[in-house]
């Protein structure tokens, strides 16, 4: 790091390679659904003005039959639409204290008498904080509608205890309980009919027993909310209601409606991704079999086309546990006898699980179909060269204080080309005793 014959400015440059170089890695390592559909995808480069594709969106074939001398029929007419996709922010703030900066200026700000100095904390904390865009940015991929949402609110709400949903019902994210929420973060309570913010609130990390993520409860009891929720309403980081990152949710549905990818879609059945409502039935090949064959007969053709299938833990336990119903004892064939099932599989497609994926369903995606729109990072946000900057005090000083900040986060969407090479099985069954992101830390 900084020697002392070094100014700020290398500093600086050295301060932004290092963290692209090993906290990006952290961050990327750290959100391993997004990694595996990066890795497939295909990948664009875009910037404010977003990224057009052009799509077929239909066409009329005007066809007539008769005799030899009979006047051939009007054109055939061929529709083309246009999909665009705009960068969405997720950024992360650091902030150290003067003391800190000034060690981190100096020649002192590595390990001095085998005692850590504030580079080796900043090392750390930086690791800490890079992880943490990972696990948010792999949570939005796998369930975001766009609108942000981190829990919903169920049960009787009031101003002292607000419930949030456990339960899976074909809405993205409903299920997870409060195993999204954090002390020390702050967030909106959004009502998704008007987008209107209800209340805010933070919970101090002294009182982090507030959020139970037993119960699922959040307790503001001694701390009143300025309103109370109302059942339906969401949980979002403040500011951010409505401005997400296109999820799998929003990328794979059959009734999207309004405006999805710049393109109005309502009752617009080429912008639609087949769909199969399992009505609360478990996982099983019928069921995928149905949403395969929805999707030969909508493109046309009798060819199983590329898909992968990607869900929860809970529906690959769930699949898993179906194929010990058929186990052969004789599998041993003479040797080990081995009870397990290794993979799960279907016509050669295994079975993904991801932690974050909604545990009621099951996407059957052509992930080279995928595009990963990248404008900037993951890293240290700063086009003007300036890492740190120091915090402006609250009036009447309006002068700087002692706090200096950087900004880490990631600049980027998704999108598909072709809504009709998907398909998806919704609102499954889900065993409440098999571990998804509200119980897995229950006992049973």
């Amino acid at each position: 790091m900084a020697q002392t014959f070094e100014n700020f400015w290398d500093t600086d440059i050295k301060f932004t390679t290092y963290i692209a170089n090993k906290v990006g890695n952290i961050t990327n390592l750290n959100a391993p659904f997004k990694a595996h559909i990066e890795g497939k995808a295909k990948s664009k480069t875009f910037g404010p003005a977003g990224y057009e594709m052009r799509h077929y969106s239909g066409h009329s074939v005007n066809i007539k039959m008769g005799r030899p001398y009979m006047d051939y029929p009007n054109r055939s007419q061929f529709q083309m639409g246009l999909y665009k996709q705009v960068p969405t922010t997720v950024v992360l703030t650091y902030a150290i204290d003067q003391a800190t900066m000034d060690a981190y200026r100096s020649a002192g700000a590595g390990q001095v008498n085998n005692e850590k100095g504030s580079l080796v904390r900043m090392d750390d904390e930086l690791g800490i904080l890079g992880k943490g865009l990972g696990h948010r940015l792999d949570f939005y991929l796998a369930t975001s509608d766009a609108s942000g949402k981190l829990a919903t609110v169920t049960g009787s709400p009031s101003t002292t205890s607000v419930p949030l949903a456990t339960t899976w019902n074909g809405v993205p994210a409903n299920g997870v309980g409060a195993s999204q929420i954090y002390p020390e973060v702050d967030y909106d309570v959004v009502r998704p009919a008007t987008h209107a913010v209800i209340t805010s609130f933070t919970v101090p990390f002294t009182e982090k027993f507030r959020i139970n993520k037993t119960t699922h409860i959040l307790d503001f009891t001694g701390a009143a909310l300025s309103a109370a929720p109302a059942v339906g309403d969401i949980l979002v980081p403040k500011g951010s209601a409505y401005n997400g990152i296109y999820g799998f949710p929003k990328l794979f549905d059959g009734g999207k409606s309004g405006l999805w990818q710049g393109k109005i879609v309502t009752n617009s059945l080429e912008d639609q991704t087949m769909v199969v409502d399992a009505q609360s039935q478990a996982i099983n090949n019928g069921l995928i079999e149905r949403g395969l064959g929805k999707r030969k007969i909508r493109n046309m053709t009798t060819e199983v086309q590329p898909f992968e299938l990607i869900c929860g833990t809970a529906q690959e336990i769930e699949y898993i546990s179906s194929g010990w119903a058929i186990f052969q004892i004789n599998n041993g064939a003479g040797g080990t006898l081995d009870t397990s099932i290794e993979k799960a599989r279907y016509r050669k497609s295994e079975l993904t699980a991801f932690p974050n994926i909604d545990a009621d369903s099951l996407f059957g995606v052509d992930i080279s179909d995928i595009c990963a729109l990248k404008q900037f990072g993951p890293g240290v946000i700063s086009p003007d060269g300036l890492v740190w900057r120091q915090a402006q005090a609250a009036a009447p000083a309006q002068f700087g204080k002692g706090v200096w900040y950087t900004l880490y986060g990631w600049i980027g969407n998704f999108m598909i080309e072709n809504p009709q090479d998907h398909f998806r099985v919704k609102n499954l069954f889900v065993n409440p005793n098999y571990p998804t992101l509200a119980t897995f830390s229950t006992t049973s």
